[in-house]
């Protein structure tokens, strides 16, 4: 399923296979090894006649048969979760059929329902595994198909991935063929579908190998739980892994290049030495007791938010809206400040946007740009903000209404705590002394930006067609969009940083107790602010990625928002889709369907925050709850960074794509140098936010040969203004050709993409398409 137009849904939990689905496999039962049954005429039969010898059926494929008199031949498919059925023969002779159970029990039968004298049975049935008798005369084929609606069998994601047994050696010795062990699926019905599968890891050294069977021809991808690249395998067969994992919980993504049918299956042998008690399922749910929060309780396999109640009985939130632990029918969520901040941000680009040339007027200019900085008079101004739709908005209609006393440059990065510039070093503008802090930067884009509407001088740009006056004050001659600039560095400076560096990484034993005058805990505040800075709608995962992108959709949800309680406004704190979060959606949209770091960030938070909700209901944090917690706040941070990247890939090509425009050392027009500046600006200010947050792979050690050296290097390959036509950059001239000097800074992006690509384990495709 394509995830660009897939609506999300509610947060569920990771599918368990049942005792009867588990990876293709009957868990505990002895399967012994066996031969094809001889027929009494002598000849062997080619389909096996009882369940334990059934050949398995891929839902979606046909395969032939043929029965003679006595003779019957079971089929077998498997089931991930509830669908509409049809089974049915086809050939030019007489067939009957029967469905039943993994239990053995009759369902439906048939005789002649279907083409000619062929039986065809249609069944609403669960997730399961199942059993179908073919009896008559002659040649046939059969198949097996879901409703079109019903079409994708496995999960697109990893909260909805199939579970896939780790099967052990004495399981593969114990039954022939192995196809009766391997789990079906289909890609379809396009080749933009992606299946997931959870694979548990419960030792580590454990030797794994992962392999695809069946005509779909099916590449395989390993990922590890924060979803970064482990091992892959493509080529013009079925995939073939092989590795040595770490205990742990691992997916693999399985596509193809066409349609089609396929099976797949896992073997592990080797790791750390356990106990076949530790193998256990003492509660037949499917799931090992090592691996399962409630081993003697069926009805439960995971406790995700760690309160010592099962997610089917305590289910974790589908949208960002928890009640109070100390009011009755009051909200805990609070994160009005950055909601005015979001606004702060957008409407200081607007501004930027509509500025002129005002020569000797900078400290005209310079009030309109900074206010937005020191905030001064906020809170009886006017915020302005419309939708696309036209809807009325709230709160409003001042920023005060919205959240007093606000402004962005008190929490730019290093204004409120030094320690939010990390390691005491910010980088990656080389025109700034040493020791200087993002404040800065944003004072020196400003500085320029008045310079620039201010001076009296007209930039000409050469273009192919002749010079050309520049018409836009906010961009310079070397190409540098400060419009862009500042708002995708304060997307950085601001609200990732504060979402990163400080609200998600509270102590949260601190923050327990409630508010004076509130509703709610510190630490559910603090993990609100980051929330805000990170800018969902509560309801994030009801958008499709068009939807949250503002691309396209839905009536009332086409432009990243949706008036979700039905009153007539848009509330800007819950209701619309800002900055980060719709980037996220963005680059999924681009992704074909390889990505859902909208769904990914926003689980985590979901989780995150009740968990953070359960500890102010009972008053503490246990260990193993803050262990959940710090999970998640993984997660989310990382998945959040990884929008970021991605986004700084995305305009690393479209940088590229605009100096393919050039032409014999000049623009193609005036748009194109203009694009190149746009695209260069939102590239540039996008990537100077990744060295604020410590979860960062930059930081963290977490990828081999990824430093925070690799992320400085990527800053001085992009350099402090693009590479022009003429092969300028920042004023001067190349010592060769302009075409040379062009090239030189088309590998340089390159490398700057490949370290993005490796520190992110982004899917080099991917990449390319973004």
């Amino acid at each position: 399923m394509d995830t660009e137009h897939r609506p999300r849904g509610s947060y569920q939990p990771r599918r368990q296979a049942s005792r009867r689905s588990w990876g293709g496999a009957f868990v505990g039962l002895a399967v012994a090894a066996f031969a094809l049954p001889t027929l009494a005429n002598g000849g062997h039969d080619d389909h096996g006649d009882g369940p334990r010898t059934a050949t398995v059926l891929e839902i979606g494929s046909a395969m032939a048969g043929t029965v003679s008199a006595g003779d019957v031949d079971v089929f077998r498919f498997d089931l991930v979760g509830q669908a509409a059925v049809v089974i049915r023969t086809s050939g030019p002779n007489d067939t009957s059929g029967e469905l039943t159970d993994s239990a053995g029990m009759s369902l439906a039968t048939d005789e002649d329902s279907g083409s000619g004298d062929n039986f065809s049975i249609s069944q609403d049935l669960a997730g399961g595994i199942y059993y179908v008798h073919v009896s008559g005369m002659g040649d046939y084929a059969i198949d097996v198909r879901v409703g079109a609606d019903q079409a994708d069998l496995h999960g697109d994601t990893l909260e909805s991935a199939t579970l896939l047994r780790l099967l052990s050696d004495a399981d593969l010795a114990a039954v022939s063929p192995q196809a009766l062990l391997m789990t079906s699926g289909r890609i379809g019905p396009t080749a933009d579908d992606v299946d997931l599968f959870r694979v548990d890891i419960p030792y580590s050294g454990t030797d794994v190998v992962m392999r695809g069977a069946g005509g779909a021809n099916v590449n395989g991808s390993l990922v590890d739980s924060s979803d970064m690249a482990v091992a892959s395998d493509s080529g013009s067969g079925n995939f073939r892994i092989a590795t040595t994992l770490a205990a742990g919980i691992y997916y693999l993504k399985v596509t193809a290049a066409e349609p089609g049918a396929y099976r797949v299956l896992a073997q592990g042998s080797g790791g750390d030495d356990h106990s076949a008690a530790e193998d256990r399922d003492s509660d037949g749910d499917g799931v090992i007791d090592s691996r399962d929060a409630f081993p003697n309780d069926a009805s439960e396999s995971e406790d995700r938010d760690a309160n010592g109640v099962g997610d089917n009985a305590h289910p974790i939130a589908a949208t960002y809206m928890y009640d109070s632990a100390f009011a009755d029918d009051a909200s805990s969520v609070s994160y009005s400040g950055q909601t005015a901040r979001q606004l702060l941000i957008v409407n200081m680009k607007s501004e930027i946007g509509n500025l002129t040339e005002l020569v000797g007027m900078e400290d005209l200019l310079r009030a309109r740009v900074s206010f937005y900085m020191t905030g001064e008079g906020v809170d009886d101004t006017p915020h302005g903000f419309t939708v696309a739709g036209g809807e009325p908005v709230k709160p409003g209609p001042t920023y005060g209404d919205v959240s007093t006393g606000k402004n962005l440059g008190s929490k730019t990065a290093g204004q409120d705590k030094a320690e939010h510039v990390l390691g005491g070093e910010f980088f990656g503008w080389d025109a700034l002394a040493g020791g200087s802090m993002p404040i800065d930067l944003v004072n020196h884009y400003i500085d320029s930006l008045i310079t620039e509407a201010t001076d009296g001088n007209t930039p000409l740009i050469s273009t192919v067609g002749g010079d050309v006056s520049l018409d836009a004050v906010f961009v310079d001659a070397h190409g540098r969009d400060y419009q862009q600039l500042m708002q995708k560095f304060l997307g950085g400076a601001v609200a990732f940083s504060q979402g990163t560096a400080d609200y998600l990484s509270t102590n949260w034993h601190e923050y327990l107790t409630q508010i004076d005058g509130k509703d709610y805990t510190g630490a559910e505040h603090k993990f609100d602010e980051a929330f805000g800075y990170y800018g969902a709608a509560r309801n994030m995962n009801e958008y499709t990625d068009d939807e949250a992108a503002a691309k396209s959709g839905r009536d009332g949800w086409q432009y990243g928002y949706h008036d979700t309680d039905g009153d007539g406004t848009i509330d800007l704190r819950s209701e619309f889709v800002f900055g980060h979060a719709q980037n996220c959606a963005k680059r999924d949209r681009g992704s074909n369907g390889m990505t859902d770091f909208s769904m990914e960030a926003m689980n985590a938070f979901l989780l995150g925050r009740q968990i953070v909700g359960n500890a102010a209901s009972a008053g503490s944090l246990g260990a193993e709850a803050e262990a959940a917690l710090d999970e998640q706040i993984k997660v989310a941070t990382v998945t959040w960074e990884k929008c970021i990247a991605a986004t700084v890939v995305h305009y690393i090509n479209d940088v590229m794509g605009d100096m393919d425009g050039f032409e014999d050392g000049s623009f193609a027009d005036l748009d194109n140098f203009k694009n190149l500046a746009k695209h260069w600006g939102e590239m540039k200010g996008f990537a100077l936010g990744l060295q604020f947050s410590p979860f960062s792979p930059f930081r963290d050690g977490s990828v081999d040969g990824i430093t925070v050296d690799s992320l400085k290097e990527v800053l001085s390959l992009m350099g402090d203004a693009p590479v022009l036509a003429d092969g300028s950059q920042g004023g001067v001239m190349p010592s060769g050709g302009a075409s040379e000097a062009v090239m030189d800074y088309t590998d340089a992006l390159l490398q700057a993409r490949d370290l993005l690509e490796k520190a992110y384990g982004f899917d080099h495709d991917v990449v390319m398409n973004w």
